[in-house]
C-alpha cells in the first residue's frame, strides 16, 4: 500500500464518517425539534386553559365582591336611616317596621354572602370583614329599635359609641375594604 491509497482510505472514511454524523445530527435536530414544537403546543393548549380558567374566576370573583360590598353599602345606609328615625322621635312606625326588617335581611345577607365566599379573599380582607361585623355588632341596633318603639331613651354615651362607630370606624374600614377590592379588580 502506498501513500495515495492510505490517503484516499482516510479521506473516505472521514468523508463518510462525516456524512454519519451530519445525517445524525441532523435526524437528532428533527426529531428534537418536533418533540419541541409538540411540548410547545401542549403548553399553548394549558396556557390557553388556565388564562380561561382564570378569567372565569377573575369574573365569578368580581360578582363576589360586588354583591358583598353592595350588601355592606345596604346595611350602613339602613342603620344610618334607624339613626335618624330614632333622633327625629318618630311617631307613624311604618318606617321602622320597614327599616328594621332592611337592616336584620342585611345583617343576615352581608353574613352569608361573607362566609360562603371568604375563600375568595386573601387574609387581610377577612380581617376587613370580621372587623366590622364586630363594630356593627358593637351598635345595639335592638336596644334603639325597642327605645323608638317604647319612646324611651338610650344612654348618650350608647348613642355617641354607636354613631362613632358607624360614621367613622366602619367607615375607614370599608374605605381599606375598598382598596383591597380595588386591587383584586385591577381597578387600583
Amino acid at each position: 500500500m502506498d501513500w495515495s491509497s492510505i490517503i484516499k482510505f482516510l479521506i473516505s472514511v472521514t468523508s463518510i464518517s462525516g456524512v454519519i454524523i451530519y445525517l445524525s445530527k441532523s435526524m437528532f435536530s428533527h426529531v428534537l425539534s418536533k418533540d419541541l414544537e409538540k411540548y410547545k403546543k401542549k403548553l399553548e393548549s394549558l396556557n390557553k386553559e388556565y388564562e380561561i380558567k382564570f378569567s372565569k374566576l377573575h369574573e365569578e370573583r368580581a360578582k363576589v365582591i360586588r354583591d358583598l360590598y353592595y350588601s355592606l353599602v345596604e346595611m350602613e345606609s339602613n342603620y344610618k336611616i334607624l339613626f335618624e328615625l330614632y333622633i327625629e322621635k318618630l311617631i307613624d312606625y311604618s318606617p321602622l317596621n320597614n327599616i328594621k326588617k332592611k337592616i336584620f335581611d342585611n345583617i343576615s345577607l352581608f353574613n352569608n354572602q361573607y362566609k360562603k365566599n371568604r375563600i375568595y379573599f386573601n387574609n387581610d380582607i377577612c380581617i376587613l370583614c370580621d372587623e366590622i361585623n364586630v363594630k356593627f355588632n358593637k351598635i345595639k341596633i335592638g336596644d334603639f329599635i325597642t327605645c323608638i318603639e317604647n319612646r324611651t331613651q338610650i344612654d348618650e354615651y350608647q348613642v355617641k359609641l354607636s354613631k362613632s362607630l358607624l360614621d367613622e370606624d366602619i367607615l375607614k374600614l370599608r374605605n381599606k375594604l375598598e382598596d383591597e377590592f380595588r386591587k383584586i379588580l385591577g381597578v387600583i
